[in-house]
């Protein structure tokens, strides 16, 4: 996406690596401060007509569970023209995986740890918690 303006509007899971430390799980406040300070990418395993009839959470990637192991076995270029975010490094220990309640969210990270990613965060509550926090929704 180099000169084409496209890169402003894309997410690298490599820039926000060094200011987050990594714990399996996240509160609402914590969330909500490394949304703000963009030190997390906030992958959303909702279906998008749950995103369409109860909102997001502003800054998150939607990628649907049903899609997610074959998502992360794209290619880097197609990964990014379909999610609009960089696919992450096996390493990553930024990423924080929600859903609706949490159970989703514990799906995806098992599966994406049985393709190699080990340090995948939990939102547990999920966006039931965030819209009960009074978390912003879009």
């Amino acid at each position: 996406c180099d000169g084409d303006g496209a890169s402003e509007t894309l997410y690298t899971s490599t820039f926000p690596r060094t200011t987050f430390t990594y714990k399996p799980t996240i509160k609402f406040k914590e969330l909500e401060e490394a949304l703000e300070q963009k030190s997390v990418i906030l992958i959303d395993v909702r279906n998008p007509d749950e995103l369409s009839g109860d909102g997001e959470i502003p800054g998150s990637f939607n990628i649907p569970l049903p899609e997610i192991e074959k998502a992360f076995n794209l290619s880097p270029a197609e990964f990014l023209e379909k999610y609009k975010l960089e696919i992450p490094e096996k390493d990553v220990k930024n990423v924080v995986l929600s859903c609706s309640s949490g159970r989703r969210a514990a799906a995806a990270r098992e599966k994406l740890e049985e393709m190699g990613f080990p340090f995948l965060i939990l939102y547990e509550g999920s966006f039931l918690d965030w819209k009960a926090n009074g978390g912003e929704i879009i």
